[in-house]
């Protein structure tokens, strides 16, 4: 992870039922940006979450371009959401 934002709305308590949706907020050539939100029964904003995540080598720890099949699957995962 190289980055996570969030912001807090309204607190849940255990037994509370949610939902959380997430959306491909941006795709780099090494990094995606994800889109998260949290919303309770009521449909009420609970949370908003940006997190970016990049790909990098598993030795050096560099960047790495994303691997076509990820691409892929992340673009046909935005088409059908």
């Amino acid at each position: 992870t190289v980055n996570s934002n969030i912001d807090y709305f309204s607190p849940l308590k255990f037994t509370d039922e949610f939902r959380v949706l997430t959306k491909i907020a941006k795709l780099g050539k090494s990094s995606l940006k994800f889109y998260n939100i949290i919303l309770n029964s009521q449909d009420d904003l609970i949370l908003r979450a940006y997190t970016t995540l990049v790909y990098v080598d598993k030795k050096s720890s560099v960047p790495i371009e994303l691997p076509k099949i990820f691409i892929d699957s992340a673009i046909k995962y935005e088409s059908q959401n």
